[in-house]
């Protein structure tokens, strides 16, 4: 135990790789410098390592930092330490040393892949330190800022938020690193020349160019197509809807004129709407022929009563002639009568002086030409029955026959 304990007692066992990749055992003569806090000036305690898991109870992963393995032989480092904690208590620590020589290595091989080298590849630490480098190897563990004054709050600012960074000239990225255990998060910058790293967009967008011009012009020769062959189908199909409208038409028009024809019926096969107007015109058509033919049958009637009614006419005519006749035979004799008493009355003066002689024979005539006067009357009587019966046939004619000319017409 004694190879494994410093000169106070204390535990420190520290093993590490001599330049031959010999497993070596470094005996700590001093255990105090576990403890020493002077800080560098990146504000780092010399003794980080331990103090860091010491004082948080935490596993923590250190800075880079060069540290002097044997005389003349020192290597850029980083260490993962976890604490040893006891019954609560902390115990010390365990802590492995990683060589980030061989992470250089790495990341050189990267940048030769990435856009055949053109690309610099840089592990930054959580501080901003460069840990490894395809380019800026004589600022490893130092600031970034150092490698790039001119863009150094720039790729700082990339570093920490992550994200891209874009000048016009050079295109970068930062990726990053997160290790579990401590908490820690370093990151990966790859700073790639715009010119470069947009060669391949720029084929793919001429690509993409060509092949939109291509598709384009595809796709105008098939629009041409289709527009063409939309209007065609469209032009039949309204010649498919007028050309039945056009018939119809025809038809109405026709059936306006005087010649028009019930008899000639439409024809249409094309669209159910047609078809169902075509089929009510014939409906109309047919109701119309057989109102027509109603209408004949009517007429033929009617002319046979207006035979009958002419017949009627000519005898009522003729009668009315005979009561014509009949009247002037009375008036004639009712003028002979007016005349005859005119006389009597005449011969009645002059036989006045004689009245007392010839009173006899006036009584008889007195009796005769009361019976004459009664005789007359009603013979005037039926004369006047007779007019008025010539007048009201007359009147009936005229309405009947007037009835008939509306009817006509």
């Amino acid at each position: 135990m004694e190879e494994h304990s410093s000169d106070e007692g204390t535990l420190e066992i520290y093993y590490y790789r001599d330049r031959a990749g010999n497993v070596v055992f470094s005996r700590t003569e001093d255990p105090a410098t576990k403890y020493l806090d002077n800080r560098n000036e990146f504000g780092i305690r010399e003794a980080e390592w331990y103090l860091c898991s010491r004082d948080s109870r935490k596993p923590c992963l250190m800075e880079p930092y060069d540290y002097e393995i044997e005389e003349g032989y020192s290597e850029l480092m980083t260490s993962l330490v976890v604490p040893v904690i006891n019954d609560g208590e902390f115990a010390g620590v365990v802590a492995a040393d990683i060589n980030l020589s061989t992470l250089q290595s790495t990341i050189a091989s990267v940048s030769e892949e990435l856009f055949d080298g053109q690309s610099r590849v840089t592990l930054l630490s959580e501080k901003g330190l460069i840990a490894a480098s395809s380019h800026y190897q004589e600022h490893l563990g130092r600031p970034l800022r150092e490698a790039l004054p001119d863009l150094a709050g720039e790729f700082t600012a990339l570093h920490r938020n992550g994200g891209s960074f874009d000048n016009g000239e050079i295109l970068a990225v930062s990726y990053p690193i997160k290790v579990a255990l401590p908490g820690a998060e370093w990151s990966l910058l790859i700073e790639l020349p715009r010119d470069t790293a947009l060669a391949s967009v720029n084929e793919i967008t001429a690509l993409l160019s060509d092949e939109v011009t291509s598709t384009a012009t595809r796709q105008t020769v098939v629009g041409i197509v289709v527009v063409v062959l939309a209007i065609a189908v469209l032009v039949l199909l309204v010649r498919s809807v007028t050309r039945p409208l056009d018939e119809i038409r025809k038809r109405m028009r026709n059936l306006a004129s005087a010649e028009g024809d019930l008899t000639r019926e439409l024809d249409i096969d094309t669209h159910a709407e047609l078809i169902d107007l075509a089929g009510g015109f014939n409906a109309f058509l047919a109701r119309l022929r057989e109102m027509i033919n109603d209408l004949k049958d009517v007429n033929a009637q009617v002319r046979g009563q207006a035979s009958d009614v002419g017949a009627i006419v000519r005898d009522t005519d003729e009668q009315t002639a005979r009561q014509h006749q009949d009247i002037d035979s009375v008036v004639t004799a009712m003028n002979e009568m007016s005349a005859a008493a005119g006389e009597v009355r005449t011969l009645a003066s002059r036989t006045r002086e004689s009245t007392d002689e010839i009173s006899g024979m006036i009584e008889r005539l007195k009796g005769d030409v009361d019976g004459a006067v009664t005789v007359i009357g009603t013979g005037v009587e039926r004369a006047t029955s007779a007019v008025e019966g010539t007048r009201e046939a007359s009147h009936s004619m005229a309405r009947f026959r007037c009835w008939i000319a509306n009817w006509a017409a």
